[in-house]
C-alpha cells in the first residue's frame, strides 16, 4: 500500500481523469444525443454537488441522476441542479 493515498482520493482522481478524457475527445458543440456523455453522481456532499453542477455546465454532458444514502441530501442536490434523485444504502 502506498502511503499518503487513500481510497477516496484514488477514486476521485480516477473518476475525474476518466471524465476529463472522455470530454476532451468530444467537441464542446456536440448537439446530438449520441454525442453526449450521461453521468450519475453518487455522494452528494459538498464535492459531489460541486461535481454534478460542473458536469451539468458542459454542453455535451447530461447529469441524469444524483444519489446519496441521506435521502434529504440527495433531494436537495437534485433540486439544486434540477434532476432525478435517489437514495438508499
Amino acid at each position: 500500500m502506498t502511503a499518503g493515498i487513500d481510497r477516496r482520493s484514488m477514486l476521485g482522481t480516477s473518476a475525474a481523469a476518466g471524465l476529463a478524457w472522455s470530454l476532451g475527445t468530444r467537441t464542446a458543440a456536440a448537439t446530438e444525443a449520441s454525442e453526449k456523455v450521461v453521468v450519475g453522481v453518487m455522494g452528494m456532499g459538498g464535492r459531489g454537488t460541486t461535481l454534478a453542477t460542473e458536469f451539468q455546465k458542459q454542453s455535451n454532458v447530461d447529469v441524469a441522476y444524483v444519489a446519496d444514502c441521506d435521502l434529504t441530501r440527495a433531494k436537495q442536490a437534485s433540486q439544486k441542479i434540477r434532476i432525478a434523485a435517489g437514495g438508499a444504502c
